[in-house]
């Protein structure tokens, strides 16, 4: 059984209240994790009030996590974590050709042969100089494929390992008995300290020179 001072906003006749107040508490914990410089050995007794409209300064915070949370997760599902280019020119570039318009002349067409021609022939002059070049790119481009696969993977189970292990302690399943308490972020720190691993490296990739 639970007191009022343990957890006020269970209390609270008001929905509005219990979801921004429980709101604001999700982001107040993805704030400890980030930087715990404020701690408490006990958030009860009113030390954190109520969040009772939606003017409150405090929904700020709120936002700034959901959409913290909606970027890596549309990051990790729409989007690659690395970027990567291959082609059959020279230093990685395509060989770009003009799309011939319909019913050319012959004047047209001679040019068109003859850029084609050119442009074939510079490819092919900076390629057979290095022919282990055209080789060395296909795994070079299957193991950038894997990275950013993984590098997928790897922040959506960041994302779901410190969501799931929060839960519990959300007071979405179940009501808890405490407002914040920072020994539920044991579990959810290790998500945490998976996503600031794929960020560093993803920094890292994007500082680092192509290959």
């Amino acid at each position: 059984v639970f007191m009022e001072s343990d957890n006020p906003a269970l209390f609270s006749p008001s929905l509005q209240t219990r979801v921004l107040t429980y709101a604001y508490l999700w982001s107040q914990n993805a704030w400890f994790l980030l930087c715990p410089s404020l701690l408490c050995y006990d958030w009860s007794m009113g030390s954190i009030p109520l969040v009772e409209s939606v003017t409150d300064w405090r929904n700020l915070s709120t936002c700034c996590f959901a959409t913290a949370v909606a970027l890596l997760v549309h990051r990790a599902l729409f989007h690659s974590a690395y970027s990567y280019h291959t082609g059959l020119g020279g230093g990685g570039n395509l060989i770009e050709l003009e799309p011939e318009a319909e019913g050319p002349t012959t004047a047209t067409t001679t040019t068109t042969a003859a850029r084609r021609i050119r442009r074939r022939r510079e490819g092919e002059r900076r390629d057979t100089k290095t022919p282990a070049l055209l080789q060395a790119r296909v795994p070079l481009a299957t193991s950038t494929a894997v990275r950013a696969t993984s590098g997928r993977c790897l922040t959506l189970f960041a994302v779901a390992l410190a969501a799931i292990t929060f839960l519990p302690a959300s007071n979405v399943l179940v009501p808890v008995g405490f407002v914040l308490a920072e020994r539920v972020l044991y579990l959810p720190s290790m998500g945490h300290c998976l996503l600031v691993s794929v960020g560093l490296q993803a920094v890292d990739q994007c500082l680092s020179p192509p290959p």
